[in-house]
């Protein structure tokens, strides 16, 4: 649910930021107003995750997967930083700036790897994917920096 909450803001950031840089006008502004209202949306629907994990449980898919719930706020929380790293991403797309597919790859296959040598409960699937989002995300945000930066230079 917070992936899909927060994609058509994402949806609608690409074609702004496109259009800003085309005009030579800086679109980072437009980034942070896609960050704040994708993280207020993921903040609520985590409170909801947290607070009422059974109930949403029942809700959304039934009785019979009630032992998920305990796992629901974590994945909720993979998913926020998800929502936030794809953003990120359309963001780059959107300027021309593609160095950062060398993250995402090197993201990847760092997840794949890990996962693969690392399965035996869902708990490691979910400390793994939960590092992997952290660390691309962090990544992303140095190299928006860096962009920032080497564009005030300029």
């Amino acid at each position: 649910i917070v992936l899909f909450a927060s994609g058509a803001i994402t949806q609608a950031m690409f074609p702004m930021a496109a259009y800003l840089m085309r005009r030579k006008k800086n679109p980072s502004k437009i980034l942070k107003q896609t960050l704040i209202l994708t993280s207020l949306i993921s903040s609520v629907i985590l409170i909801l995750y947290f607070v009422f994990p059974k109930y949403l449980v029942m809700i959304l898919f039934g009785q019979q997967y009630l032992e998920i719930s305990s796992y629901l706020f974590f994945f909720g929380l993979i998913f926020s930083l998800f929502s936030i790293i794809s953003i990120f991403i359309s963001f780059f797309l959107a300027i021309h700036k593609l160095k950062f597919v060398y993250f995402l790859a090197l993201a990847a296959l760092a997840e794949i790897c890990l996962i693969i040598f690392f399965h035996q409960s869902i708990l490691e699937i979910i400390y793994i994917l939960f590092s992997i989002m952290a660390i691309l995300l962090a990544g992303l945000i140095i190299y928006y920096r860096s962009l920032a930066l080497s564009a005030q230079t300029r």
